[in-house]
């Protein structure tokens, strides 16, 4: 699963928060990247809940690393643990803008997701910038 479709994800559970896979942020350009909207506690839970669901992957593959049962590796662990490294730090680079009485979190270095992969509407003439 991308770094993208677990925010995805997160922002459909919380409920609060909106994932824009086409936005456009200060200075970009019109570049676009992925973002999250909503207010900024909201925001900032589902950095937290992504960090954790990583986190919680590492805690998958250490066990099954050590389990004869499984077909994990020591080599596979570390990969996970550097791939959860990668990603917190790419998640923690984030950048913003208020919206009013929102706020958008940004990754001006986030690749949108393919197309294929999305079910929401690329087009939201809120967060755009013309």
């Amino acid at each position: 699963m991308s770094l993208q479709e677990d925010l995805k994800d997160a922002c459909d559970s919380s409920g609060e928060v909106t994932f824009h896979n086409d936005y456009s942020g200060r200075g970009m350009y019109g570049r676009r990247c992925v973002g999250i909207a909503g207010n900024k506690t909201s925001c900032q839970l589902v950095i937290a809940q992504v960090i954790k669901d990583l986190g919680w992957r590492v805690s998958r593959v250490s066990k099954e690393s050590i389990d004869p049962d499984y077909s994990a590796t020591p080599e596979d662990l570390d990969e996970t643990m550097e791939k959860f490294e990668q990603n917190v730090e790419h998640l923690l680079q984030y950048s913003s803008d208020d919206l009013g009485l929102h706020s958008i979190v940004y990754w001006p270095n986030m690749e949108p997701m393919d197309e294929e992969n999305l079910d929401i509407d690329l087009h939201d003439a809120d967060l755009r910038e013309d």
